[in-house]
């Protein structure tokens, strides 16, 4: 019976282990992703519109915030909105590196970019 305690309280210990180191990975991602866009919308200037427009970019995030690749995957529609979000991009990178509790060699993001009215 005192082993089957025990091995039950083992049991509860790694759990709250794994479900607490779990959470300080997505908060460690969180606090990443919102620098990432700071950066971004910190440089981004849209043309001046009368429609609300948005923007999906992807990017391809290196451990060491350099960017192997972004793209557009879902565009505005307008070329002018679509070529500010695109230079935005560019005039970001590098971003910062991964916290380094984060072993991910890479991070796959999407973006997006919305018009202020």
């Amino acid at each position: 019976m005192k082993k089957t305690g025990l091995i039950l309280g083992l049991m509860s210990v790694l759990l709250l282990f794994g479900v607490s180191v779990k959470a300080d990975i997505v908060s460690y991602w969180s606090g990443y992703t919102q620098s990432v866009k700071s950066k971004v919308v910190n440089n981004f200037m849209p043309p001046k519109t009368k429609e609300a427009l948005s923007v999906t970019v992807s990017l391809n995030i290196n451990q060491d915030g350099s960017v192997s690749s972004y793209k557009i995957i879902e565009s505005s529609g307008n070329a002018a909105f679509d070529t500010a979000a695109t230079k935005a991009v560019e005039a970001s990178i590098p971003f910062e590196p991964f916290p380094s509790e984060i072993i991910d060699n890479h991070y796959n993001m999407l973006l997006k970019l919305e018009s202020v009215k």
